[in-house]
């Protein structure tokens, strides 16, 4: 008599599975303890073991279908025995499209796989160069003796000396040598550099600076990588077992839209000469806020799942790049929106902010000037907030913050000083059930190279 294979229950929180795969065909013999499915589960891939030997005489779920913990999968018997009729019911009519879209999905990944612009390959990465074998100590020329002044050199320091060792343009130096360096208002780069492989040390500092060749110009900073800009389109994504976990999970832990919070902090030095420049134009008047508006829409067309909202049974991502901008009011919050900024101008974006901004404030903004937004901005930047973290505005997937662009000690990339440098600090809040810290962490990466080199948003391409 045919025996059922049921969809095991293998976690006590496991309600559903869906089929991964089968390793057994209709037809063949089975023994028992042979693996003959994989079923995934909200967090695994696991195997599923027949407990009967005999012959797999009929497969109910399909590879792709999502069917509740219990129902038969599939029945053993012996040869030339008939599966029960009553045994075809299949998954429900959303784990069936949920089926469709995963052969569709499965026909474009056995293209090969193509690593992404913002992750260079692990193989490219160079190996550390080996430790360079230890030399004879070093001549004593130009050190402070017994016998000498403190400070004073001896004749052979007046010859010139070695350059400074630079790594990625910052030089080389003992951190007792920065140190005293810092203290006595040196440059490190007037220095010449006596210890190994041209490391600037203390006695270097105590001597001063020394007449030597002019030190090169500060390398020029490297290109940045973006991610591909891609191809937006309004989509449905069905939820997968893991995605279903997590919005369950989390939102028992933060009801409605169980937020997750990054911040990152951006050089905004570029930005402010670049908005200074495109005022001098005459073409109207541009503010910090526009160029974050038109970079976060930029960052968007380069990372689509962002541009997305929670849809209950399904993700949902827009085709469009459509930009709330939260605008105080007398007495509360409203969010215009701007339509397609990612095709806009900076100056279209600085236009049609301020418009929407005072049509907001005069309570005369249509309907479709506040509803359809993908992403939201939120500044609070002109209030001398320092950072924030926003709500986000359902059902969309994240919202961005900025905090005020001010003057902070920061230690310069190129020359390894401490400068005042003029940055910002941005909070991205994210929705969990639609992203992920990671998703979110790669969003603010890029949008902070956009914002640090914004003549990307002037230039076309």
């Amino acid at each position: 008599m045919p025996k059922p294979i049921n969809m095991p229950k293998l976690s006590d929180e496991m309600t559903e599975g869906k089929l991964a795969d089968w390793l057994k065909n209709e037809g063949d013999e089975v023994k028992a303890g042979d693996i003959i499915a994989q079923v995934e589960t909200e967090k695994a891939t696991l195997d599923v073991e027949a407990f009967d030997s005999g012959v797999l005489i009929g497969i109910v779920v399909q590879k792709g279908e999502t069917v509740p913990v219990g129902t038969p999968i599939a029945w053993i018997g012996a040869r030339g025995e008939k599966a029960p009729a009553a045994a075809q019911p299949k998954a429900t009519p959303e784990a069936s499209k949920e089926t469709i879209e995963s052969e569709e999905m499965s026909k474009e990944s056995s293209q090969p796989a193509r690593p992404r612009a913002d992750e260079p390959a692990r193989a490219a990465a160079p190996s550390p160069a080996p430790a360079a074998p230890r030399g004879p100590p070093l001549p004593r020329e130009g050190r402070v003796t017994a016998a000498s002044p403190r400070g004073a050199v001896e004749p052979s320091r007046l010859q010139a000396a070695p350059e400074p060792s630079r790594r990625d343009g910052r030089i080389i130096a003992s951190p007792a040598a920065r140190k005293l360096a810092r203290e006595r208002g040196i440059d490190l780069a007037a220095l010449g550099g006596s210890g190994p492989g041209g490391r600037v040390v203390l006695t270097d500092v105590e001597r001063g600076p020394v007449a030597r060749a002019p030190a090169p110009a500060a390398p020029a900073r490297k290109k940045r990588e973006l991610p591909p800009r891609r191809t937006l389109r309004d989509e449905s994504l069905p939820l997968s077992l893991m995605r279903k976990a997590i919005a369950r999970n989390l939102g028992v832990a933060k009801p409605g839209s169980p937020h997750f919070y990054l911040e990152i902090s951006a050089d905004m030095r570029r930005a402010v000469a670049l908005r200074e420049q495109l005022n001098e134009l005459g073409q109207g008047e541009v503010s910090l806020n526009d160029l974050v508006l038109k970079a976060a829409a930029d960052a968007l067309t380069r990372h689509p799942e962002v541009n997305a909202a929670w849809g209950g049974e399904s993700i949902v991502r827009h085709g469009a790049v459509h930009v709330g901008m939260a605008v105080a009011v007398e007495d509360g919050l409203i969010t215009p929106v701007l339509h397609d900024v990612d095709r806009m101008s900076v100056f279209d974006v600085a236009r049609t902010a301020r418009e929407l901004a005072k049509r907001a404030r005069d309570r005369r903004l249509k309907p479709d000037e506040y509803q359809g937004g993908t992403f939201t901005v939120s500044n609070l930047g002109m209030f001398g907030i320092d950072a924030f973290y926003a709500i986000i505005n359902p059902p969309e997937a994240a919202i961005l913050s900025v905090g005020t662009a001010q003057q902070v000690p920061w230690v310069d990339d190129a020359t390894g000083a401490v400068v005042a440098m003029e940055r910002c600090r941005f909070g991205l809040s994210g929705d969990h059930r639609v992203i992920d810290g990671a998703t979110g962490a790669r969003f603010l990466q890029t949008f902070k190279a956009v914002i640090e080199s914004p003549v990307r948003l002037v230039v076309p391409g």
